[in-house]
């Protein structure tokens, strides 16, 4: 069964790669061709919701130093 799994995987991002470039918004792409290549697109989803800045570390560390001085 897992050695199915990684096939038909294995075969969605061949498929993926071979397939041309298309200039469109990311969320917009994964999102039309999600029934295509399901799992490629739930990793797209993962990643897409990494947050891309650490304002909110930032912000944690400078309250800490608020309270806790150099």
């Amino acid at each position: 069964m897992t050695q199915t799994l990684a096939k038909a995987t294995t075969n969605e991002l061949q498929e993926y790669l071979d397939s041309g470039t298309v200039k469109k918004k990311p969320c917009d792409f994964w999102k039309e061709i999600e029934d295509e290549y399901p799992t490629l697109a739930r990793v797209a989803r993962d990643i897409f919701l990494i947050p891309t800045t650490g304002a909110g570390v930032e912000r944690l560390f400078n309250s800490a130093r608020d309270i806790y001085h150099y």
